[in-house]
């Protein structure tokens, strides 16, 4: 049965053409009219994702993991930062009196359907109905981890009179206006909005796009900076390790606070090319110049080969080896709050 649940959602991946949106737009370095491609390029064939789903350890995750969700956290925050940490890519960020949710997954599932794909191992560490009010909704790329279309609903709804901004990369728009996801901007790398005394910049990282196959590479993704009168955060979203964190650290100069994902790096002939392992997610703390970094995507979904606490514990083995205090690089608590003072 669990090999053929895997066939069945494999076959929905692949082939479902729903939700299918693209760009259309003039060509760039990074797009060649029809398809977004990385700076550093990478391809992996249908038999390489195959293999990938049917040929490696079947490590057993827990059906779930006990957590009391957090009702304890303040409405706005004016001065420093808070961040609360949900879920997977899940946070809430708190700066300059704006709520900023990344990434928001509420759902049972991350997949094209219900009833098939990787299911939640640990509930969000806060209720929906439990969060403020939003300003400002960050979705790096168009994955069903990091889109969810449910839980954008969900907020568009709860906030009918004063629905938050969902910022998206090129090509997200279709599906946004299609799923009545208002207001939202798409940005292509290097451009930047402004909100209130807050400057947002899409960047480049390097991964990929697709909600099925037919919409593979279609539409952008990317991480965010975020920039205040005195501070300045990175959400990683999703990557693989590349220059970019080095030409980003070297243009920001150095970032208060960073959001790095630290979670489904195995196997690494594939993963190697779209997600960071630990000791990666350390280079790319050193390349940002990061005062403080913050681990994600990790412990909530299986997607990969690791065991759930394998990026907690193959992180502490990184930091040591670059001789980096664990005060430096953090791994969050579901549902901690934490403040970062700014000096």
């Amino acid at each position: 049965m669990d090999h053929f649940i895997k066939y069945l959602f494999c076959f929905l991946f692949l082939f479902m053409n729903a939700c299918t949106t693209f760009h259309e737009g003039k060509k760039a370095k990074h797009f060649d009219g029809k398809y977004f491609r990385n700076t550093t390029p990478h391809e992996k064939s249908l038999w390489q994702i195959m293999k990938l789903a049917f040929g490696g350890p079947n490590f057993d995750w827990p059906e779930s993991v006990q957590l009391t969700p957090l009702k304890n956290f303040p409405d706005r925050v004016h001065k420093n930062i808070k961040y609360t940490f949900i879920g997977h890519s899940t946070l809430l960020v708190q700066m300059n009196g704006i709520n900023i949710l990344t990434d928001p997954v509420y759902s049972e599932r991350v997949s094209p359907v219900t009833f098939a794909g990787p299911k939640r191992a640990r509930v969000p560490a806060v209720k929906f109905e439990d969060l403020p009010d939003i300003d400002v909704v960050l979705i790096s790329h168009d994955h069903y981890d990091h889109l969810d279309i449910e839980t954008l609903q969900r907020l568009v709804k709860k906030q009918k009179n004063n629905p938050p901004l969902f910022i998206a990369g090129l090509g997200n728009d279709k599906l946004l206006e299609d799923e009545e996801i208002n207001p939202h901007l798409v940005l292509d790398w290097g451009k930047s909005t402004q909100f209130k005394d807050l400057k947002i910049t899409f960047v480049e990282c390097q991964h990929r796009s697709g909600r099925n196959m037919l919409g593979h590479k279609r539409t952008l993704w990317g991480s965010f900076v975020i920039e205040s009168p005195n501070a300045r955060v990175y959400f990683a979203g999703d990557t693989a390790y590349s220059k970019h964190f080095k030409n980003q650290g070297s243009k920001f100069q150095k970032f208060d606070l960073a959001f790095l994902p630290i979670g489904a790096y195995k196997p690494r002939w594939f993963m190697k090319d779209v997600h960071v392992n630990p000791q990666e997610s350390v280079q790319a703390h050193q390349d940002l110049r990061s005062q403080l970094s913050v681990g994600i995507h990790f412990g909530t979904f299986k997607l990969t080969y690791e065991k759930i606490d394998d990026p907690i514990k193959d992180l502490a083995k990184s930091l040591k080896l670059a001789g980096i205090p664990e005060h430096k690089f953090l791994v969050p608590q579901f549902g901690e709050t934490k403040e970062v003072i700014i000096p």
